[in-house]
């Protein structure tokens, strides 16, 4: 499922368990792709994550770097807050994982399954 989101500096966004109350949200892990300054860029702007008040610099957007792809992925559950910094607005693209445990053995080439399978074709 999509997320989409523009996010100013006196607009922080806010994840917590009421918002998943009032909103359809598939599962509770969003994964970021892609960010991009808005069209009024006036000057470096940055994307933050607040968690337990404590604050991540994720990434840095300028006139020269307008936009990003990233790999960002987020528990929701927890209250989890998007906020930036600086003059602009930064355009936020992502969406929700639909399994409740993602599994990475294909994405980094784990290839044990594999050679289980060869052994067993062999012998």
């Amino acid at each position: 499922m999509l997320f989409g989101r523009v996010v100013k500096q006196s607009e922080p966004f806010t994840f917590d368990a009421n918002l998943a109350d009032t909103q359809e949200i598939p599962s509770p892990v969003l994964s970021i792709h892609n960010v991009a300054l808005g069209p009024e860029v006036k000057g470096a702007t940055s994307l933050w994550v607040k968690k337990d008040e404590k604050e991540f610099l994720v990434i840095t957007l300028s006139a020269e770097h307008p936009h990003a792809s990233i790999d960002l992925h987020l528990f929701i559950e927890d209250e989890v807050t998007l906020l930036v910094k600086g003059p602009g607005s930064i355009h936020i693209i992502g969406s929700f994982d639909l399994e409740d445990e993602p599994d990475f053995g294909d994405r980094f080439g784990d290839d044990e399954d594999e050679d289980d399978e060869d052994e067993d074709e062999d012998g």
